[in-house]
């Protein structure tokens, strides 16, 4: 799953490698979607079909809510002191796996987060040796 970046979307937070994780997705065999671009019934046809789904943290991935249970869920997110696990509550409530790979807040609060390389390679080796078909980013 992809975050656009447009005014409609009020995107407060971003990933500084964004295009570096759709080109590691998409060598992992993953489909890049924008959700906020689709209808509701699209987007819970989408979630509901995915064995795995990854992006930045926030409400498109939030959608897993509509995910069967065992969908295997990576959230990319920034080190803020204030992490709100709240995609682990829905993914422990929806019988889900997830885990997270978590970059680095940027230091002047612009709401950019930097992920080391490294890590999102072990994010996508994770998901490898454990996750159900790839079916969306």
């Amino acid at each position: 799953m992809t975050r656009s970046v447009n005014a409609v979307t009020h995107n407060t937070r971003s990933l500084h490698q964004r295009v570096l994780f759709e080109d590691t997705a998409r060598k992992r065999g993953f489909t890049i979607v924008s959700p906020e671009r689709l209808g509701l019934r699209e987007q819970v046809e989408l979630f509901d079909a995915a064995g795995t789904i990854c992006g930045e943290y926030g409400s498109g991935l939030h959608a897993s809510m509509f995910s069967r249970p065992g969908t295997l869920v990576m959230a990319a997110r920034d080190d803020t002191a204030d992490l709100g696990f709240l995609q682990s509550g829905i993914d422990q409530e929806l019988d889900h796996h997830n885990g997270y790979v978590i970059g680095a807040a940027s230091p002047d609060g612009d709401g950019r987060f930097s992920v080391d390389p490294a890590d999102l390679d072990l994010a996508f080796d994770w998901i490898d040796w454990g996750g159900p078909a790839k079916a969306t980013v």
